[in-house]
């Protein structure tokens, strides 16, 4: 599978978020809109980016992660919870025998883009493991210890940092922002006081 054909499910995934924000925030449309029957029913392309993304390796797994993410639609949802969910035991010498999930090759490359894309895409299908995992990639910890973000960051930021896109994420998602000295709003009482009503909304991610 082509780059180009990799892309393709982000012209859909614009369409599904249009109908969405007009069903949101009851605002007409500019143009008419495709009819939801039509936005949300199976996508045979979407499903040969999925198969392909389950067979490849480290260097690509965030190129279908994140196409996967653009397309916006429900029949993504198990191959990002895969993603994100796919963890090795730190135990084991050779990355094998604690494997949950497809990917016997689940470390390095492109994993750690891809884990944060894939949270940010379930995020913004309404999906809870989404939106907590990038509550707890945002908390600072004792150890002082961050991830990297290389590829697709936040729009808006220029920091590779994952603790800081992360935060940036839950910004557009929750419409709150972050402050200009650094602090951040309380995710996870924010997460414990809107979970129940939480209408996601659409990331800002670099192309």
């Amino acid at each position: 599978m082509n780059k180009f054909q990799i892309n393709i499910p982000g012209s859909e995934g614009g369409q599904r978020w249009q109908h969405e924000e007009v069903q949101r925030i009851g605002f007409p449309a500019q143009r008419v809109l495709p009819a939801a029957d039509h936005l949300y029913q199976d996508s045979p392309l979407l499903a040969d980016v999925i198969r392909y993304g389950r067979e490849c390796n480290r260097s690509k797994i965030d190129d279908f992660a994140f196409a996967v993410r653009r397309a916006h639609h429900p029949q993504g949802k198990q191959f990002l919870l895969d993603i994100l969910q796919n963890s090795w035991n730190r135990g084991d010498q050779d990355h094998t025998s604690g494997i949950h999930g497809p990917w016997p090759d689940r470390q390095g490359g492109t994993w750690e883009e891809a884990r944060f894309h894939a949270a940010g895409g379930l995020a913004e299908l309404g999906a809870p493991e989404g939106v907590q995992w990038l509550i707890e990639h945002a908390r600072p910890n004792d150890f002082g210890i961050d991830g990297n973000v290389d590829r697709h960051q936040h729009a808006r930021i220029t920091s590779s940092s994952l603790r800081a896109n992360c935060n940036a994420v839950l910004g557009d998602l929750s419409g709150l922002q972050t402050q200009g000295d650094g602090s951040q709003p309380d995710w996870d009482r924010w997460w414990q006081e809107n979970a129940a009503s939480f209408i996601p909304r659409l990331i800002a991610l670099k192309p």
